[in-house]
């Protein structure tokens, strides 16, 4: 099967030097004894990190090593595919090419993609792979600000500013976890809010982290930046951030992720040993580990969940909001306890409901309409769709 081997310098794994039933035991040792029917995930390494003027050291192989140490809990037989590494081009085009070629190539098998390292301008690539594909797509960033600065280069605290000037065709829905408003420039969210993006403060996550779920119900990728954590927690960053995440937030994110059958790419960037002792390599290599082991220990459970009207496995709820007099209309799987709002469809009663006129939400959504209070999230769909 082509997977673009060429743009790879590829892994030399070997089981024996794992220890018994660890995870690294389950590593296919070569890419043409890979078989897709019994691979839940493909790990694939970055090290270019020129768009923040850094180099790599090793990081990406590190977190590997730390994870393939691990042992699985559960009882399934998958087994997972080691790409080894992007090669960095001769230029940071000829790398974000690779990556685009590399991954169009890997997402079509249907497979989940852990991309480790590399700087956060790599998600450039991944964006305009989703583009490629000619299909809707939405995507989740967990990051302290949003990487958008108003200037035109592909800097690692800027990629979105090229990505959104492109006019992206595709791009149902980009949410953003975890913003720090005293690192956040407040024109940028202001243009977020003003194009019905969604962009959550990190102090509405803290105690209710169970917000982030329904964000990941509706991504096809969810793309953290390694500064979103407690430097404390994980000290090898490109940008030491006192404040964010605690790292069982992020193991608890990546089990969210796992459980969605929506999500294709896990994505982790801004990992860097540059300035790190050898503990404190070991401390984060260790904890990126612990959160790849939640999101891979959630994988055989993730069921992929599509309410429409009369679907069966799914109650239906009507609230009427007499204050805006407006029917909402929420569906409840009865198989996960699962929440899903109906998006408005002003002056198309007659069109079918598409999946992401679902929008997924908590139970205390559906309290908040029976107390005569519309969701947010039905006005950003309302204003996203007219």
């Amino acid at each position: 099967m082509d997977l673009a081997t060429e743009f790879l310098s590829l892994s030399d794994h070997k089981a024996a030097h794992y220890p018994k039933k660890s995870w690294g035991k389950r590593v296919y040792s070569a890419v043409e004894d890979f078989d897709p029917e019994n691979t839940i995930a493909i790990f694939l390494g970055c090290e270019e990190y020129r768009g923040a003027d850094q180099h790599a050291h090793g990081e990406a192989d590190a977190i590997k090593e730390a994870f393939f140490r691990l042992y699985p809990i559960d009882n399934s037989k998958g087994r997972i595919l080691d790409l080894g590494n992007l090669k960095p081009g001769a230029t940071l085009s000829d790398s974000y090419a690779a990556t685009q070629t590399v991954l169009f190539k890997a997402i079509q098998l249907g497979i989940p993609i852990i991309v480790l390292g590399g700087s956060s301008d790599n998600i450039l690539p991944i964006l305009s792979v989703y583009e490629k594909l000619e299909a809707f797509y939405s995507v989740l960033a967990i990051d302290y600000s949003i990487d958008f600065n108003g200037h035109e280069s592909a800097h690692w605290k800027n990629y979105l500013h090229q990505f959104f000037h492109e006019h992206p065709s595709f791009l149902y829905q980009y949410l953003h976890a975890g913003i720090q408003g005293y690192l956040q420039n407040p024109d940028v969210l202001k243009f977020f809010h003003n194009v019905h993006y969604d962009a959550t403060r990190l102090g509405v996550l803290r105690n209710q982290l169970s917000k982030i779920e329904p964000m990941l119900r509706l991504s096809n990728a969810c793309l953290i930046d390694a500064a979103s954590v407690k430097v404390a927690d994980m000290p090898g960053t490109l940008v030491g951030n006192p404040n964010g995440f605690y790292i069982e937030d992020l193991c608890q994110i990546a089990k969210y992720a796992g459980f969605n059958g929506s999500v294709n790419v896990l994505g982790i960037f801004d990992v860097s040993f540059a300035l790190c002792s050898e503990r404190e390599k070991q401390i984060t290599a260790s904890g990126w580990a612990q959160v790849l082991w939640c999101f891979m220990e959630a994988l055989p459970f993730r069921i992929a969940e599509n309410p429409k009207p009369a679907a069966d496995g799914f109650k239906r709820y009507t609230v009427h909001v007499s204050e805006w007099d407006q029917d909402l209309v929420f569906y409840k799987s009865t198989k996960t306890a699962r929440w899903w709002l109906q998006a408005p469809r002003k002056n198309q009663e007659n069109v079918p409901v598409t999946p992401f006129q679902m929008l997924p939400c908590l139970e205390e959504d559906y309290n908040l309409a029976s107390q005569n209070t519309i969701p947010e999230a039905w006005w950003v769909s309302l204003f996203r769709s007219n």
